[in-house]
């Protein structure tokens, strides 16, 4: 399938944001024994070639939940109403067909107030959604939509996050997945004016004898497998596609709140409304409440240092989802620069390359 660009999407992991930066951390399993492997090195962050293997059994109950969880590890309180995907890399889930396999997150509220669980929507590739619970069709990968959380009480309450899987007969297994992931999609406002797409071999390096054979050697050629699979694999449609895919990306004719976090216009801010951020209000915070390409991109990537999931045409109203379609990516930048070419409209350039 061609990789043609269009209006790029950038799917955002939260898990992989505030792993880094301290505000959860991975606790202990439900209902579940591992590997001992390097537990949750690697579980919540885009890193699917560790891929991580468990055993488990509902001890014959009909119904058995599994999984893992993170938690706050100071107390401090997570906004999950505006996370819009989720998904999992490199999992084993496909062979439990029979097994009725269904996929969920759910949040720990505080003060025993219940257990809301994210509100899955639609499908994006490789599952079906049913009762806010995902069911993989095949193995590999599966990413759906979702829209905030089915919380009754206010949000910010919520304490932790509990990935867990769940089925309905009695049998034991053994569950294979790489990455869990969830968070906020942003897509641009309209298509790039100038986009470049190349596919570097960067792993391979041919040097010419004396005598003018060419010595050839292959360090990497594409994306390490995940697991079982290949990278990008659903079912048993192998990618056998090589080469790193990098893009150089320009957009024209962007508003000034497409791309930059709103800040206070006047020193009077008390009187700030509820789109600034204010002083007078701690739970108010611009860089993470912001729907603006700085807020919701960049500044929870920290500009190149966090891999996100990429899709050169993911958004608008003609989304291209087949596997083929997305990539790990980090921005290849040093910087964000912002060109103003009018009064009120900007420019940004962007370089993304595929990484793993």
């Amino acid at each position: 399938m061609a990789q043609e660009v269009r209006i790029p999407r950038f799917y955002v992991d939260w898990t992989s944001y505030l792993l880094n930066q301290g505000i959860i951390q991975s606790y202990d399993p439900v209902r579940i024994t591992h590997d001992g492997k390097g537990l949750y090195t690697h579980i919540g962050m885009l890193n699917p070639a560790h891929q991580r293997h468990w055993s488990a059994t509902t001890e014959g109950l009909g119904t058995a939940e599994c999984g893992i969880k993170f938690k706050t590890p100071n107390g401090s309180l997570l906004d999950m109403e505006k996370a819009n995907w989720s998904g999992v890399l490199g999992h084993n889930l496909g062979a439990f067909q029979a097994y009725n396999f269904e996929l969920g997150t759910a949040f720990q509220l505080s003060g025993g107030a219940g257990y809301p669980k994210l509100n899955l929507t639609n499908p994006i590739v490789n599952c079906e959604v049913s009762g806010n619970l995902m069911k993989p069709e095949h193995s590999g990968f599966s990413l759906c939509e979702a829209n905030g959380t089915t919380a009754t009480s206010t949000a910010s309450t919520i304490l932790g996050i509990y990935c867990l899987w769940r089925h309905v007969t009695n049998v034991n297994y053994i569950l294979k997945f790489s990455s869990y992931c969830f968070g906020e999609y942003y897509d641009m406002p309209h298509a790039s004016d100038l986009s470049t797409m190349s596919i570097e071999m960067d792993g391979v390096k041919n040097i010419t004898t004396k005598g003018g054979s060419t010595l050839s050697n292959a360090a990497y050629t594409k994306a390490p497998n995940w697991g079982d699979l290949g990278a990008w694999q659903v079912g048993n449609h192998p990618n056998i596609r090589v080469g790193r895919r990098a893009w150089q990306l320009s957009f024209s004719y962007l508003d000034a709140d497409d791309i930059m976090a709103k800040v206070a216009s006047n020193s009077n801010l008390g009187a700030i409304n509820g789109d600034y951020e204010d002083v007078d209000n701690i739970n108010d915070n611009t860089l993470l409440d912001g729907s603006d390409f700085f807020s919701v991109v960049w500044n929870r990537t920290m500009g190149g240092h966090l891999p996100f999931i990429f899709n050169p045409n993911g958004g608008g109203t003609s989304p291209n989802n087949n596997p083929d379609q997305f990539a790990i990516c980090r921005f290849d930048q040093s910087s964000l620069k912002i060109n103003q070419t009018a009064p009120t409209l900007y420019q940004i350039s962007v370089k993304i390359r595929e990484c793993w």
